[in-house]
């Protein structure tokens, strides 16, 4: 029994040292903190090194898998995002990061490519969150892309009246 105990302080511990991490590196993205390159790839790294070994603590304590955390999400969104877009959008990059909406500054994707013209952004926050919940990362970059084509490829509505 001692052992699950220590185990569950650690779990505890690490928990609120990633909340921490995450925390500083969002205050980093919204411009309340800044880091040099270095520092921040280094908070990145610690970051998931301690979602991993979350994750392997969770495991053995038998604690429900969660989903993704939001970094490795963007990762997912970065790579694979264009493939769900009609084929002339496929050789645009995906950038991810932060947009002024509203007054808030919020995490965005905002598709680019040399002398093409400028897209909108669609903010993010949600997906992330729900997959941070559990759901299905591509699941939900599939959703993103559906709500992304809207943004693009606007289609005229047409009523019949009768």
């Amino acid at each position: 029994m001692e052992e699950k105990d220590r185990m569950w302080a650690e779990y505890d511990r690490l928990r609120r040292w990633i909340h921490h991490l995450e925390n500083m590196i969002s205050g980093e993205r919204v411009g309340r903190l800044s880091f040099e390159t270095q520092e921040l790839e280094k908070l990145e790294e610690m970051l998931k090194k301690g979602c991993q070994r979350l994750g392997q603590l969770r495991k053995r304590l038998g604690i429900a898998e969660i989903g993704l955390p939001w970094f490795q999400f963007y990762e997912i969104v970065e790579d694979g995002f264009t493939q769900f877009l009609p084929e002339q959008y496929r050789d645009y990059k995906v950038q991810i990061g932060p947009v002024k909406r509203k007054g808030w500054i919020v995490d965005a994707l905002q598709l680019e490519k040399e002398g093409a013209p400028v897209l909108p952004a669609l903010e993010i926050k949600k997906y992330a969150d729900q997959v941070s919940d559990g759901a299905d990362a591509w699941r939900m970059l599939g959703r993103m892309a559906g709500d992304y084509k809207r943004l693009i490829c606007p289609e005229k509505k047409h009523q019949m009246e009768r």
